[in-house]
């Protein structure tokens, strides 16, 4: 089966669970002629879909945020559960917008000043209270998400109190006279999301620390590379972790100058002793202090997932990697496992001729690798036109994306554009928050 009919299937399994189920008891409870009998019970009933289904896909989007391997090998990737976790907390949220807006403008077709009553929190009626506090702490957390774009440590932290507003809509749905309380099939349903729900937040906010099994590593060398890079070697205290070439892991640096946040690098390589070598770029606030960090530090890796690596080697496989920047690092590890059978081309954008630091380790592995430099302060910006003409056999090989999203995003549409088969360009997104 295709990875395309995969993914397909599993919004297919997303969509009949957490909205075909509660539609489908909804729809039950009262006649459809009473639903939808006029305009105001019309409004009325797109609130209560909207509300139900909302905290259903808000239940998903939590399910889909573990790091569990099982997502991993289900979606093809944790990074494509995390995309798919963002884009049903998004439509969630919407609808949780829509809730309130519907019925009070229900009540607008009577009177405007039910309708303002209405959204104006009053502790009196507590359940309505209660439902009104939590979206709009909801909608204050994520307008920081979404347009501040915190810090990570200030983006987790915000993550942690979205479980909180998340509860009290929670309490809200199960105390309001509504359906829910009405029907026992549906108050089950929701109580089941609802414990759920809060195994996910015990295992992810509460005790992520100690019932997640990470493996322990030290620091064996740190070297500063130009650009802000640092090349990390990183030794296994006990039993080394199987990771493989092109995936990614979460590392905790034990240092006391930096703080103790699990953040996602690739592998850029593993040795015969199980050692891995990570390159990291000073980008965020917890790169920015990997100068802190010294021989004989302790890290924690838990991982590694992804199917990039996956991907590499095979019987003459015919491949073209292109990498933006610190996108490269998945490739350090992929070169090292590609065959004297394969052939593959490597396309490194860069913005200065200085920065060309790596070629060096395309030129050993396989007699069939080449490395493209390309110098966009010299070149230009790196576009399909330029590398079909580096690559003339383009469409004979399957397409390795690994950079900034937007890099990535318009490289696809540009080979799509060309008349490229979309199902051979895969992309490495680490657009995890």
């Amino acid at each position: 089966m295709s990875k395309r009919f995969l993914r397909l299937g599993v919004w297919l399994v997303i969509l009949a669970f957490f909205a075909g189920i509660p539609l489908a008891i909804w729809s039950t409870i009262l006649p459809w002629y009473v639903r939808w009998f006029d305009t105001g019970n019309t409004w009325r009933s797109l609130g209560q879909l909207s509300g139900l289904i909302g905290m259903s896909f808000f239940a998903g989007s939590l399910l889909l945020s573990v790091r569990a391997k099982w997502l991993d090998k289900l979606f093809g990737g944790i990074n494509l559960a995390y995309r798919d976790h963002h884009w049903l907390g998004t439509i969630g949220f919407c609808l949780l917008m829509m809730h309130p807006l519907a019925l009070a403008y229900r009540l607008s077709l009577q009177s405007l000043s039910a309708a303002a009553i209405f959204l104006i929190p009053n502790p009196a009626d507590w359940s309505v209270f209660l439902g009104i506090i939590a979206l709009l702490f909801l909608m204050a957390l994520l307008v920081m998400t979404y347009w501040w774009r915190p810090t990570y440590h200030l983006w987790f932290l915000s993550h942690k109190f979205m479980a909180l507003a998340y509860a009290i809509g929670w309490w809200h749905l199960l105390t309001i006279d509504s359906d829910v309380s009405q029907s026992a099939a549906l108050r089950w349903y929701y109580y089941i999301l609802g414990l759920m729900s809060v195994a996910v937040i015990i295992y992810r906010v509460v005790g992520h620390r100690r019932l997640v099994p990470r493996a322990v590593y030290r620091v064996a060398k740190i070297t500063a590379l130009t650009g802000g890079l640092w090349d990390i070697y990183l030794q296994p205290v006990a039993k080394p972790l199987a990771g493989r070439a092109g995936q990614f892991a979460w590392f905790t640096f034990l240092s006391s100058g930096l703080r103790r946040e699990a953040h996602p690098f690739s592998i850029a390589g593993i040795d015969a002793t199980g050692g891995w070598r990570l390159v990291a770029k000073a980008l965020g606030d917890q790169t920015k202090n990997l100068s802190k960090l010294a021989v004989g530090d302790r890290v924690l890796i838990e991982g590694p997932y992804g199917s990039f690596g996956s991907l590499a080697g095979g019987a003459e496989a015919k491949q073209l990697w292109i990498a933006g920047g610190i996108g490269i690092t998945p490739f350090l590890s992929l070169a090292g496992h590609c065959s004297d059978k394969d052939s593959v081309v490597v396309i490194h954008s860069i913005v200065e001729p200085g920065q060309n630091i790596f070629a060096p380790e395309f030129s050993a592995p396989a007699a069939n690798l080449k490395f493209i430099p390309w110098v966009s302060a010299v070149n230009g910006r790196l576009n399909a036109v330029a590398i079909t003409r580096e690559v003339p056999d383009w469409r004979a090989r399957t397409i390795l994306l690994c950079g900034p999203v937007p890099m990535m995003d318009s490289l696809r549409a540009q080979f799509a554009d060309l008349g490229g088969d979309k199902s051979k360009i895969i992309s490495e997104d680490f657009n995890l928050v």
